[in-house]
């Protein structure tokens, strides 16, 4: 499990599953002046997440084996974050002008992709890179079925189930299969 610690700044920490009652505090860049946040985990371990200062923010990725690293967003945007990792897969959200724009990592291709059609934040992601977001899931192969305006996906599943709320934290919990 990950989170953050709060202290002389956020501090990203990891409670292993294999060590329980322990927290191990994960690498920042030197010089990092608010420190950074965990978003996610995924089976092997990497952690996704974010560096200050946050907006904009780096999106950033702490590999389970390997040096931790930022995860590039396109020249011109101001920034992003990684808020889901799943399979490989990391769904976060890129900054540009007024727009925030849902964005895919491939870590095993190194693979990018940015849906800038797409107004939405990505919340969640699956292994094939099935993104859920605000009133959005947004296939891999570029499909956006319609979702009401105010809904939120915060899970797809690798057999494109996907389970949220009909509206942001106040709403009827809801499942939507083969969206």
């Amino acid at each position: 499990m990950v989170g953050n610690s709060i202290g002389d700044g956020w501090r990203p920490v990891v409670w292993p599953a294999n060590r329980p009652g322990t927290v191990r505090a994960l690498p920042l860049p030197a010089g990092l002046p608010n420190g950074a946040l965990a978003a996610g985990i995924d089976e092997d371990g990497s952690v996704a997440g974010v560096l200050s200062p946050y907006p904009p923010g780096t999106p950033y990725l702490w590999p389970a084996r390997g040096i931790p690293h930022a995860l590039p967003v396109p020249a011109g945007s101001e920034g992003g974050t990684a808020d889901a990792i799943q399979g490989g897969m990391v769904a976060g959200n890129v900054f540009a002008g007024n727009a925030t724009r849902p964005a895919l990592w491939n870590l095993a291709t190194g693979g990018f992709t940015l849906h800038e059609a797409v107004d939405t934040g990505a919340v969640s992601v699956n292994g094939r890179g099935t993104i859920g977001g605000g009133g959005a899931i947004i296939h891999a192969d570029g499909r956006v079925p319609t979702l009401p305006s105010r809904s939120v996906v915060y899970a797809v599943a690798d057999n494109e189930v996907a389970a949220g709320t009909t509206a942001d934290f106040t709403g009827q919990a809801v499942r939507c299969l083969g969206c």
